[in-house]
């Protein structure tokens, strides 16, 4: 697995691989509208500022093709979005890491 910093012209395939964990894992949960506004928070658009405002997108790639990012606003949170579930025992695990997505704040 290589861990590298995410580029600009990557943000179309982080869009799509976090708005498909998000429908996946999160969605079920939302009230009506929710899906639709995160959804939209996670577009092409948005990821392109969010990389460029400071948020570095990390990315880990498996066959060139991506597997997991990390999110960091340094120095508050770490965002991780994974595919499978991997128990942890991280200390402020939360109860969305149940369902593949883990938040960490510092």
């Amino acid at each position: 697995m290589k861990i590298r910093l995410a580029e600009k012209s990557e943000a179309e395939a982080i869009s799509r691989f976090v708005s498909e964990l998000a429908v996946k894992h999160i969605g079920s949960t939302l009230q009506v509208g929710g899906l639709e506004n995160l959804l939209r928070s996670m577009d092409v658009e948005s990821t392109i500022t969010r990389i460029t405002d400071g948020f570095p997108h990390w990315v880990a790639l498996e066959g060139g093709a991506i597997v997991k990012i990390a999110v960091v606003k340094p120095p508050f949170a770490h965002l991780s979005l994974v595919r499978t579930f991997r128990p942890t025992a991280q200390r402020n695990r939360t109860t969305a890491h149940e369902r593949g997505v883990m938040v960490y704040f510092r």
